[in-house]
């Protein structure tokens, strides 16, 4: 069972989040906002939010942070197989 100060945490994060998904109607505006949150969050060095296109079923990355476009692209296809069951079965890694 999760401690209090984790569900407290985990409820902040989500309200931030919450908010940085209603602060704008500018996609890109949104989505540099949350990936440079959940970057922070997560002590992470980089990351990528990929979207997938509901008429193609075709993925892309949509924005990253803390690299290049070069290595985003390389990290994107290398987790792509991962990235695909994700996608397919709707579970998280």
């Amino acid at each position: 069972m999760a401690a209090d100060g984790d569900i407290h945490i985990r409820d902040h994060v989500l309200y931030e989040l919450a908010r940085d998904l209603s602060s704008s109607l500018e996609l890109d505006s949104v989505l540099r906002n949350v990936m440079d949150r959940v970057i922070s969050l997560m002590h992470a060095s980089r990351g990528f939010i990929v979207l997938v296109d509901p008429v193609t079923n075709e993925m892309s990355v949509q924005m990253g942070g803390g690299e290049t476009d070069t290595e985003k692209s390389r990290h994107f296809l290398g987790s792509k197989t991962v990235i695909d069951h994700v996608v397919k079965s709707g579970q998280a890694v």
